[in-house]
């Protein structure tokens, strides 16, 4: 529950199917190409190197990694 939402778990029918639907984006989605428009007005948001990550090998295709948690990072912690 998150702030008083209850959100249901996708059956595994639905779970299927946006499996399939990320695989195919990993193939056929390509680097080299523009999905969506350039924004008109605003700019693009800037993503922290830390949130872009290298998927297991042999899961390549179809691994999308889910944050389990959050903290702040603690400046006694090391980082890796």
């Amino acid at each position: 529950m998150i702030a008083g939402v209850k959100f249901d778990r996708p059956g595994e029918e639905e779970r299927e199917r946006i499996q399939v639907l990320v695989e195919k984006m990993h193939r056929e989605w390509t680097k080299d190409r523009e999905y969506l428009a350039p924004p008109t007005v605003g700019a693009l948001a800037k993503l922290d190197p830390a949130q872009i990550v290298q998927p297991p090998k042999g899961f390549e295709i179809g691994y999308v990694p889910i944050a389990t948690r959050q903290e702040l990072e603690n400046a006694n912690t090391p980082r890796k």
